[in-house]
């Protein structure tokens, strides 16, 4: 079953550092705007990077939604994964079009980033020991053995 507070640390983490990522590119890409204009594989990296950080941005964003069922986070997540790969592919197409020459090194990054972004989607691999399991969020309720107990009376 799904266990949203189990996983809120988490998915504060990573969205507070998906955020701060995103903002550092966009600063980054704003300074050579120039560059990334004229050159296609460039604006594709771009498109790819921004896309991707803002993704997992959201993505952590919709999850620290109150009151949501499990099936309504998973719809959620997978209406973000399908615009993202729409995005990508069209970033793709885009890229190979408008080089002179198939760049097979451009192909193939994209192959890869593809097929990291589903397997990364899906979830817990359940053949990996311990990656079914849920965090270990609930450390406060057990005693801690190198803590001394208060004393009573």
């Amino acid at each position: 079953m799904y266990d949203a507070a189990a996983w809120h640390d988490y998915f504060m983490m990573v969205g507070g550092g998906a955020a701060a990522l995103t903002g550092l590119v966009f600063v980054a890409m704003s300074l050579h705007l120039d560059q990334i204009a004229l050159n296609a594989a460039h604006r594709h990296r771009a498109r790819t990077v921004l896309t991707g950080l803002t993704a997992v941005f959201i993505r952590c964003a919709l999850v620290l939604m109150a009151k949501q069922s499990g099936q309504a986070v998973a719809l959620e997540l997978i209406v973000v994964l399908i615009a993202v790969e729409f995005v990508l592919y069209r970033s793709i197409r885009q890229a190979l079009a408008a080089t002179d020459a198939s760049d097979p090194a451009l192909l193939w990054r994209t192959i890869g980033s593809f097929s990291c972004l589903a397997y990364c989607s899906d979830g817990p691999d359940p053949s990996i020991p311990g990656a079914s399991q849920k965090p270990r969020s609930d450390r406060s309720s057990r005693p801690d053995p190198h803590r001394a107990e208060p004393p009573r009376g």
